[in-house]
């Protein structure tokens, strides 16, 4: 089962180069995988700051949806999404395998957002 949603695109000069969802509430489902917020940036646009930027500004908007401990998830070998968490004030709160995939969890309180 889907929940409201919103989705917006990263854009540098006229060029797209990712886009955030961010989920109003979570379902079951979301509370194991996938939690707020998903991103993705377009693999050639990638190591380029862009996923810590459309984090930072998901966040933002996620405070103004009423979500302050915001959920995210990401596969445990996700090297890049795990910094990108962690910079963005992503604490670190288990490691969970679902659907056999290795996920680590994190919350991000958005209350502390500047």
């Amino acid at each position: 089962a889907r929940v409201p949603s919103t989705t917006f695109w990263l854009i540098d000069n006229d060029k797209f180069v990712g886009h955030v969802n961010i989920r109003h509430y979570l379902n079951e489902r979301l509370e194991n995988i996938g939690g707020h917020i998903g991103y993705a940036v377009s693999p050639n646009e990638r190591q380029k700051g862009y996923g810590t930027k459309i984090l930072e500004l998901a966040l933002v908007e996620a405070r103004k949806l009423g979500i302050e401990k915001a959920l995210l998830t990401c596969d445990e070998d996700n090297i890049g999404s795990r910094k990108i968490i962690e910079i963005n004030g992503g604490k670190y709160i288990k490691n969970g395998d679902f659907e056999g995939r290795n996920l680590r969890y994190y919350i991000v309180d958005t209350s502390t957002l500047d």
